[in-house]
C-alpha cells in the first residue's frame, strides 16, 4: 500500500467507523453515526442519487462496504504488525486472536456540509446521467472516502459502486 493510501485508510479508521468489541474480524466494523451521515452525504451530493431513492440506498451500502473493508485491512495490519514478534506461528495467531476484539470508537466526523460538488459533475441526477458521467460520480464519491486513484482499494470501490448502481437500473439483470 502507498503512503497515501495507508494515510487515507488510518483517517477513515479513526473518522468513520467503529470496531464492535468481541466481533470476529470479518464484519466487525459499523459505521457511526457521524459515518453513516457522511457516507449518505457523499451520495446525495456526488451522486446525485435522491434522498430515499433505491439509488441511494445502493450508493450508501455499497460506500459503506468499502468503508468496511477499509477499516478491517487496517485493523488487521496494525494486529499483524503487533504480533510480528511472536515466536511461532501458534503464538502469532494467538496473538492475532487476543487482539481482534479490542474496542474502538472513533470520534465524530466534521460537518457534511464540507461535501461539496464537484465542479466538474454536472447536477444531473445519477440515473439520467450519460455512462462516462456516471462513472466520474463513481469514482468521486470514491476519492471523498479519502481512497487513492492510483491505489486497488480505489479501483475496487468504483467496480463495486457501479456494480450496486447498475443493478439498481437493471434488478433482473
Amino acid at each position: 500500500m502507498n503512503p497515501f493510501g495507508r494515510l487515507a485508510a488510518c483517517v477513515i479508521a479513526t473518522i468513520l467507523v467503529t470496531v464492535l468489541p468481541g466481533a470476529a474480524v470479518a464484519g466487525n466494523v459499523a459505521l457511526s453515526a457521524a459515518g453513516a451521515s457522511y457516507v449518505r452525504a457523499v451520495c446525495n451530493t456526488v451522486l446525485q442519487a435522491g434522498v430515499g431513492t433505491s439509488e441511494n440506498a445502493a450508493c450508501s451500502a455499497s460506500l459503506t462496504q468499502t468503508v468496511q473493508y477499509q477499516i478491517e485491512a487496517v485493523a488487521l495490519a496494525s494486529a499483524s504488525a503487533a504480533c510480528r514478534t511472536s515466536s511461532s506461528a501458534a503464538s502469532f495467531s494467538i496473538c492475532l486472536l487476543d487482539r481482534r476484539g479490542s474496542a474502538a470508537t472513533a470520534p465524530i466526523l466534521g460537518d457534511v456540509a464540507a461535501i461539496a460538488h464537484p465542479a466538474r459533475l454536472s447536477l444531473t441526477s445519477f440515473g439520467s446521467s450519460a455512462f462516462e458521467e456516471r462513472r466520474r460520480k463513481e469514482e468521486y464519491a470514491c476519492a471523498a472516502l479519502g481512497l487513492s486513484p492510483d491505489g486497488l482499494a480505489f479501483t475496487q470501490c468504483v467496480a463495486d459502486l457501479g456494480s450496486a448502481m447498475d443493478a439498481v437500473e437493471s434488478p433482473m439483470g
